[in-house]
């Protein structure tokens, strides 16, 4: 936060949730609005709803039809983008716009999120997209041993059903969907974040007179996410699946559990776990020099890492990678991979490879922005 001006934050009289933070470095308003819902939501026999919903809510702002008034034709007005996104246990929609049209804009979150205007077209179009997603899931090798390493890291939770998709959606009627909207998309499941250049307590007020007049409900039970899978794995565990990859490899895949890496940075005691984490991160998988590339890639026992990740729900953390090696190497590549986890806890790291890995992780997270914002500049500067 730069400048003078404070954060102000506070729960509306429905239960709806509002941040809005000051930043002077931009004339965009960054906006992101969370819903709390997960495939734990489910209805039986209906997997894959809360995924079909996602799908729905971007067909909701997909780009604008000249000929008719909808929500992507308003957005193109302005300049202004609304990108619907999941994670394992919520649905993002993240906003930009030229902080003057932010009013404007969030009239269309509120009628996006809460009063979605859905056909049987969109419907089927959001269908699609589903199933191809869940053919996705069960084609791509990094995903598959991904799926696998959550089923056995975190049995009978949500994250043990990322990949279920019920052939049943394909038939499901909308009115069977728009109630299952109306069930979970309440305000008190909800928060909205804004960040911009804004007067910070009319920004607030603002948001109130949009949003508190929508009625209060509560959204329905689902089980808790159990505290002890914020702890390590008691034991190490090895699952063996088959995979739709090339017939020259095979795919390792390595997770580990951690705490939620919001509580990692919440007090001084365990911001050093989190940096630990990092550092291990970059060691193993970012880094050109690398403990993998030094003893896996370089020794020709592996091909690549074609993914990494450390990522957080609100009550655990994971961190893993996915790793392509020859077939015909697979027994020595496995035992020099082992050796590696085996020697983590031990290993000498320098205060260089420290600094290395705190500067990389900046510039990614950097560019991460940055792109972000360009993207911005460009929707609201085009017209």
């Amino acid at each position: 936060v730069k400048g003078e001006m404070k954060a102000k934050q506070g729960t509306l009289a429905n239960g709806m949730k509002i941040n809005v933070k000051p930043y002077l470095g931009s004339e965009l308003a960054g906006v992101c609005v969370r819903i709390e819902l997960s495939c734990n939501a489910d209805p039986k026999g209906k997997e894959g709803m809360a995924i079909l919903l996602q799908k729905l809510l971007e067909e909701s702002v997909a780009a604008g039809d000249e000929a008719k008034n909808t929500i992507g034709t308003k957005l193109d007005e302005m300049g202004a983008k609304i990108h619907i996104v999941a994670d394992y246990d919520s649905i993002y929609a993240v906003c930009y716009c030229n902080k003057d049209r932010m009013g404007d804009l969030m009239k269309i979150i509120r009628q996006v999120i809460f009063k979605p205007e859905w056909s049987r077209e969109m419907l089927q179009r959001a269908v699609a997209k589903t199933m191809k997603n869940r053919d996705l899931w069960e084609s791509t090798p990094e995903l598959s041993t991904g799926n696998a390493f959550f089923k056995a890291a975190f049995p009978g939770t949500y994250l043990a059903k990322l990949d279920v998709v019920g052939d049943s959606l394909r038939e499901i009627p909308l009115e069977e969907v728009k109630a299952f909207h109306a069930r979970w998309f309440v305000p008190e499941a909800l928060d909205c974040t804004v960040v911009a250049n804004v007067d910070t307590e009319k920004t607030f007020q603002g948001l109130k007179e949009v949003f508190e007049s929508l009625p209060a409900g509560k959204s329905p039970e689902v089980e808790k996410f159990p505290v002890t899978f914020a702890e390590p794995l008691s034991q190490n565990q090895e699952v063996e699946i088959a995979v739709n990859g090339p017939a020259d490899s095979v795919y390792f895949h390595v997770g580990f559990r951690l705490p939620s890496l919001l509580k990692m940075i919440s007090s001084e005691a365990t911001k050093a776990d989190l940096a630990a984490c990092t550092v291990i991160q970059h060691l193993l998988t970012w880094s050109r020099n690398g403990i993998l590339q030094r003893e896996l890639i370089s020794k020709g026992l592996a091909y690549e890492v074609v993914q990494n990740r450390m990522n957080t729900a609100p009550n655990m953390g994971i961190l893993d990678f996915c790793i392509r090696v020859p077939k015909a190497k697979a027994v020595e590549a496995k035992a020099a991979l082992k050796g590696i986890l085996d020697r983590l806890q031990t290993v000498t790291i320098s205060s260089q490879e420290i600094s290395t890995a705190g500067k990389i992780i900046e510039s990614v997270l950097l560019i991460q922005m940055e792109r972000s914002f360009q993207q911005a500049a460009n929707l609201s500067g085009f017209l």
